[in-house]
């Protein structure tokens, strides 16, 4: 039994957690009956042969004019002797949040970056794209 365990460890490696803060961009800020939806694209490389377990989590609150945008994402990436293919891909689909403010202007800040909106907006969404 032993045996069997310690082969399979070594012929499919082991799993080390990844975990990254805020990682992507902001595409999307939409204003409807008080509630603010925010849609991000966490941008993270992801090996199709090597990472498993993609987990990506979204919160935004709103207060005194800012509204803090905050995502996580998680995943797992195998280590050992077996060969991982090279590609790397997103991983991630997009990961909405939402959280209530009142109309009017309000600085979105997400990671390093901000932007003003105004709330509602002429358009149904809101582009959102930071400066580098």
């Amino acid at each position: 039994m032993r045996t069997t365990l310690l082969l399979a460890v070594l012929l499919t490696g082991c799993w080390k957690p990844r975990r990254a803060e805020d990682p992507g961009t902001i595409t999307c800020v939409d204003f409807d009956d008080d509630e603010v939806t925010i849609t991000v694209v966490p941008e993270v490389c992801i090996s199709s042969s090597c990472s498993r377990n993609y987990v990506a989590t979204c919160t935004a609150v709103a207060e005194d004019g800012v509204i803090e945008v905050r995502t996580q994402v998680r995943w797992g990436d195998r280590v050992g002797p077996m060969g991982c293919t090279d590609d790397c891909g997103p991983g991630f689909s997009n990961v909405v949040c939402s959280t209530t403010a009142e109309p009017g202007t309000w600085t979105v800040v997400y990671g390093d970056s901000e932007v003003e909106v105004e709330l509602p907006s002429e358009v149904s969404c809101s582009g959102f794209a930071p400066a580098p």
